[in-house]
């Protein structure tokens, strides 16, 4: 008897953990997404002057792996 809740028990944490995990990776994405879109839009929109705009780590990665403008980096 104790076997068997005891394999539940670890059924259930494993489940658990699967689930918080492909939630994290949603949140993760979606806030880069929304970091990325914001700081894009607007460097597209207004050139050299840009608002806000894109922080020279965040364009060196972007122009590095993509080698284009920042609409590319939503195909990959």
């Amino acid at each position: 008897m104790l076997s068997v809740s005891f394999a539940i028990y670890v059924g259930l944490l494993s489940l658990g953990y699967v689930v918080a995990t492909l939630f994290f990776a949603v949140v993760e994405i979606s806030g880069n997404t929304i970091i990325l879109s914001f700081f894009c839009q607007d460097t597209e929109k207004h050139q050299e002057k840009a608002r806000y705009k894109t922080p020279k780590g965040v364009t060196e990665t972007l122009y590095s792996t993509q080698r284009s403008s920042c609409h590319s980096a939503w195909l990959h």
